[in-house]
């Protein structure tokens, strides 16, 4: 899964101010006229026997848009050149193009699988979706630490100022992006970093001395969701593959392939217990309750953050 954000995170070690940019491949669209769907989705975030599923299944055709990170997700959606009829993207950018009116809102009543969404992760979504009558949830999780027990103790400092210390600390850092930042972990070569706890739960499959843990003063409780582009030609379709998308078989491949908290409480439930009971995938309540949902910054701030990370890069 590829996430980015543009965000101070107070943490241990530094504050990061993530963003990214990037390409995807991309697949030509479909008029209004024929039986298909425009997907824009984050890169490897929807297994691909899914979408063969629903496509078998419906007869509609998916055409699958991927990008790297909200701000290229927003560029890309906002140039007009595709007409994209379903997009997933993270909380704080689906809050943006609320307030823009280029959202329509969701039939659930429609759905036969929307009762399997946790009302737990709903209620945390009226953060930037008010009664939940845009977007439907899809994966979250919590932003934390990934360290390398050999290298670092588990006592954590204060933070003073974040853009010195990640500057003074420069010459040291490997990577800054998460997907680089988790490789390199994972390799040894790192003592730890900044990361999302799906890629931190991956890490520490692949190398036994890593673990993950979540700041005691809070943390970034992210919540990817889908929703519908207000200008969507194939909005009945869809809705179809979203409520495919909340089946608990199909919930599962997913969860599955990203391996990252499902909302669905159907999948949970038929989850063995160690996976169940993974604190670094689902976090428990206690954690879940002292973290943040990102709402859209003001663009004073955004233009900060961005001046912030471009001192970074630049130094």
């Amino acid at each position: 899964m590829k996430r980015f954000h543009y965000a101070l995170i107070t943490a241990a070690f530094a504050a990061l101010l993530l963003s990214a940019c990037g390409s995807a491949d991309t697949d030509t669209a479909g008029s209004s006229g024929d039986n298909s769907l425009v997907v824009l989705n984050y890169g490897k975030y929807l297994d691909s026997s899914a979408i063969k599923m629903f496509e078998q299944e419906t007869g509609i055709k998916i055409k699958l848009e991927e990008y790297e990170s909200p701000e290229e997700m927003y560029t890309k959606f906002s140039a007009g050149s595709i007409s994209y009829d379903v997009v997933c993207t993270s909380d704080y950018m689906v809050e943006r193009l609320i307030h823009e009116g280029k959202v329509a809102p969701i039939d659930f009543s429609s759905f036969s699988y929307y009762k399997n969404l946790d009302p737990a992760i709903l209620a945390a979504a009226e953060v930037f979706d008010p009664q939940n009558q845009y977007s439907m949830p899809y994966f979250y999780g919590t932003l934390g630490i990934l360290y390398n027990t050999t290298m670092v103790s588990e006592e954590e400092t204060d933070l003073r100022d974040a853009l010195s210390l990640l500057v003074e600390q420069k010459p040291l850092v490997y990577a800054y992006y998460v997907d680089e930042t988790a490789d390199e972990m994972i390799a040894g070569n790192a003592a730890l970093a900044l990361v999302y706890s799906g890629e931190a739960a991956t890490a520490m499959e692949s190398n036994a001395d890593l673990s993950y843990t979540v700041p005691k003063e809070g943390s970034n409780l992210w919540i990817d969701s889908w929703f519908i582009p207000a200008d969507s030609t194939h909005k009945e379709n869809a809705e179809k593959f979203l409520d495919f998308l909340c089946r608990e078989d199909v919930a599962m491949l997913n969860f599955d392939y990203v391996c990252y908290a499902t909302p669905n409480q159907a999948v949970v439930d038929a989850l063995d217990e160690d996976t169940r009971n993974d604190t670094t995938i689902f976090p428990p309540d206690d954690v879940f309750a002292n973290c943040t949902v990102y709402k859209q910054l003001g663009s004073d701030t955004t233009e900060l953050y961005s001046y912030l990370w471009k001192t970074l890069k630049s130094e």
